[in-house]
């Protein structure tokens, strides 16, 4: 057999397979390591100036999931010096003994940046459309409340004693519309019935006045005949 520690054809290999035309973002670049234990003895992960981190150690979290519970590792770990989007397996001798991993994955930072950036221009579209649309709003806006406010008033002034106050033309034709167009017809109705019931009242004096002369006269007949 061929020795894998140190075998950098071996993991490059694996490397060029798994990541032949695979579209990852520009720096984050694939990688893949063999494990002996808990130690890289193949790997294309780089330490600083560009050499390989071969000898370097898995993180306890990795080790103890992948080593000590034999379970697989899907997700972002620390590797070497920064953090990968990884994959562990654990690999298994002929008495199925677990004495090492294969790793591979891919880095995280670009992810994360773009990830960044594609929030900042939703937040920044966003608010480009807020800006763009906030004087339509406040002119849609400025229509419903004159309206309403044009009603308010004249429910004020009607309170107040003028019964001619009247909330005038109104061009919407929805609810709001009909709403202000109702309210001057119920003031036209109120106004109308202030009118009769101030003719009624008028009427009312005047028979009074009339019945009260009446007993004035019938009384002065009264005493005459009471005097004879």
């Amino acid at each position: 057999g061929i020795l894998l520690n140190q075998n950098l054809a071996f993991i490059d290999t694996i490397n060029d397979l798994i990541y032949h035309d695979v579209g990852l973002p520009q720096g984050s670049p694939g990688t893949a390591t063999l494990f002996l234990g808990e130690v890289r003895i193949s790997t294309n992960v780089r330490l600083f100036e560009g050499s390989r981190a071969i000898g370097t150690r898995v993180s306890a979290p990795v080790e103890a999931a992948v080593l000590g519970q034999g379970r697989r590792w899907l997700d972002s770990a620390f590797v070497v010096n920064d953090r990968y989007i990884s994959a562990y397996e654990p690999m298994l001798d002929t008495y199925g003994r677990r004495v090492g991993m294969l790793y591979v994955g891919f880095l995280e930072r670009p992810f994360v940046e773009a990830k960044r950036e594609a929030v900042l221009e939703m937040v920044v579209a966003f608010l480009a459309v807020v800006a763009a649309t906030a004087p339509l709003f406040l002119i849609w806006a400025r229509s419903i409340f004159r309206p309403l406010e044009r009603m308010t008033d004249t429910i004020a002034r009607v309170e107040g004693g003028d019964l001619d106050a009247r909330t005038g033309q109104v061009e919407r034709k929805d609810e709001i519309g009909r709403v202000a167009r109702h309210l001057d017809g119920l003031l036209d109705r109120i106004r109308e019935r202030d009118r009769q019931m101030r003719l009624w009242n008028e009427e009312l004096n005047q028979r009074v006045e009339t019945r009260a002369l009446e007993l004035q006269g019938a009384n002065r007949q009264l005493e005459a005949t009471t005097q004879q």
